[in-house]
């Protein structure tokens, strides 16, 4: 368990990735007036190992080994690897942890949950239902966590929309920037903030991918819908896209659709207090009935 919490502690640790440095170099050579070039794209492969360590050697060793396996290069072993490379992006956390590297990771926790618990069943230590429940925990262990993460971080993106929006609507309104200038500025801000902001950095990518990465504006910005999963944020992207394509007024655009996404986050926040209310109710019954326990058992004995 010390070892999954640190696993998992260590990949939370976000790096900046290489597209934040090339607009962060973007956003600087702007501000000095000069001209930026990009640097020379290289062909990699999609699932390179990440150039940061893990931390755990048997980790990294172990990811090698499953990179260059043959069951992963075929159709069925490579959709694995594209599914989980998906969950990772939608977890926030593929800039530190490759594909691979998770496989390792779960692998070796499905190892420590089945020979540990299996060591104290044959020693006498554990009861059969004891060693049946441990299996099962550090089985499902990885995937619950990954699932976690991903839903954290897509609440977290949700409640950045309407202050993301109305950014970029209080930038818009002045008539003196475009909606690339207005996008640049927020994430410019969003740097200097000390609060992290995912949305400014999908954004900030999907604008280095089509101003330095020659990718078609549209694709770019339908990509951020696809690195999310969010509803609110694809129909942002969206109407952002039919709107340049008709040459409407954003900042128009922006006020209608920022009135949309403050009612569904309105109905979000029902939605997950809706969720909240019978857990305190139990939790709070178990807390009572716990505590009459403790004070009366010994009252008993």
């Amino acid at each position: 368990l010390l070892l999954s919490r640190y696993l998992i502690r260590s990949v939370l640790c976000r790096a900046e990735s290489e597209a934040e440095s090339d607009l962060r170099k973007l956003l600087r050579k702007e501000m000095e007036g000069t001209e930026f070039i990009a640097p020379p794209v290289e062909k990699k492969k999609l699932f390179r190992l990440p150039k940061r360590p893990s931390g755990f050697k048997s980790v990294d060793k172990l990811a090698a080994k499953l990179e260059g396996n043959s069951w992963l290069d075929n159709k069925e072993g490579r959709s694995l690897v594209e599914w989980l490379d998906l969950q990772l992006v939608l977890a926030g956390i593929r800039d530190k942890m490759s594909p691979y590297q998770a496989m390792a990771t779960a692998l070796l926790i499905w190892f420590i949950g089945v020979i540990l618990p299996t060591f104290m069943y044959l020693a006498g230590n554990i009861p059969p239902i004891v060693y049946g429940l441990l299996v099962v925990l550090f089985a499902l262990y990885p995937l619950s966590k990954l699932r976690t993460l991903k839903r954290i971080r897509q609440d977290s993106l949700k409640m950045e929309l309407p202050i993301f929006i109305q950014q970029l609507r209080m930038l818009l309104s002045s008539g003196m920037m475009t909606l690339d200038d207005a996008i640049a500025r927020v994430v410019r801000n969003a740097e200097i903030d000390p609060y992290d902001s995912a949305l400014a950095r999908e954004f900030g990518q999907a604008q280095t991918e089509y101003r330095l990465g020659g990718i078609n504006r549209e694709v770019a910005l339908r990509k951020i819908g696809k690195r999310t999963q969010v509803p609110s944020i694809q129909n942002l992207v969206e109407a952002i896209v039919q709107g340049l394509r008709t040459g409407a007024d954003m900042s128009r655009v922006l006020s209608e659709y920022g009135i949309q996404s403050r009612e569904m986050w309105r109905q979000d926040m029902r939605t997950i207090s809706a969720k909240k209310e019978p857990l305190i109710t139990i939790g709070m019954v178990v807390t009572m009935l716990g505590g009459a326990l403790l004070i009366v058992g010994p009252l008993l004995l």
